[in-house]
């Protein structure tokens, strides 16, 4: 998985943020169906660990109209890879 995050503006001011998503070598995770890696089949319990300024964040993907908040594993804010990508391999994720 490759991911990265922009923000612009004041944390305190409402800080903008995108969080870009895409999956890399992705046949072994195809499986022998050879689909997309969706949800838990692909993913499993993959954490995706994001900064700690976007802990506490909503995010709404661009793609799928899924909206989904931010969640803490061991101490560090993040979003499950499963429901991230549950219907669509890759997401664009702004800040609500």
């Amino acid at each position: 998985m490759v991911a990265f995050a922009r923000t612009a503006g004041e944390r305190a001011a409402g800080e903008q943020a995108a969080l870009t998503v895409v999956p890399r070598l992705v046949v072994g995770l195809a499986g022998e169906s050879g689909g997309a890696p969706l949800g838990r089949g692909a993913w499993g319990d993959t954490w995706l660990v994001l900064p700690e300024e976007l802990s506490l964040a909503g995010f709404r993907n661009i793609f799928t109209g899924e909206k989904m908040q931010t969640g803490e594993r061991e101490g560090r804010p993040g979003l499950a890879l499963a429901d991230v990508c549950r219907d669509f391999p890759v997401a664009l994720l702004v800040r609500e």
